[in-house]
């Protein structure tokens, strides 16, 4: 898996205690999905909490936190961001777009990984199940 890494965490470290519920929510997804053609792709992004976290505060007091979640509330209104969970200390979402670096630099301008209160990592998402497609 060709995951882009913007922290010291590591999600090769995090992955098999968290692979299963990735993988369950990702399986959620798919069914609602819409079809992406051309380049367009589906891409997974976990955050992880960063540098900037202070976890003497609460998350709504976090500089950049209230201005990160408009940020995604827009995005989810704009289409780009298909789903979005927490799960164990993790944020996942998945999100279309053009291609990896447009996802990328999506990520990359949110105002809370800007202000170094979120690290993520972001990689193509390549459904090979979708979700409700019984085995024959």
């Amino acid at each position: 898996m060709n995951w882009i890494k913007y922290s010291s965490y590591s999600m090769i470290e995090s992955l098999p205690a968290k692979a299963v519920a990735s993988l369950v929510l990702i399986l959620a997804i798919t069914t609602a999905a819409p079809a992406v053609s051309g380049e367009e792709g589906l891409f997974i992004v976990h955050f992880k909490t960063g540098a900037q976290w202070d976890s003497s505060i609460s998350a709504d007091k976090q500089n950049g936190f209230k201005e990160h979640s408009l940020n995604l509330n827009q995005l989810r209104q704009q289409g780009v961001i298909l789903f979005g969970a927490r799960y164990d200390e993790l944020g996942l979402i998945i999100l279309n777009a053009s291609d990896l670096d447009a996802a990328t630099q999506l990520i990359k301008d949110d105002p809370g990984v800007k202000a170094g209160i979120f690290d993520f990592t972001i990689a193509p998402l390549n459904v090979f199940y979708p979700w409700g497609t019984p085995a024959n």
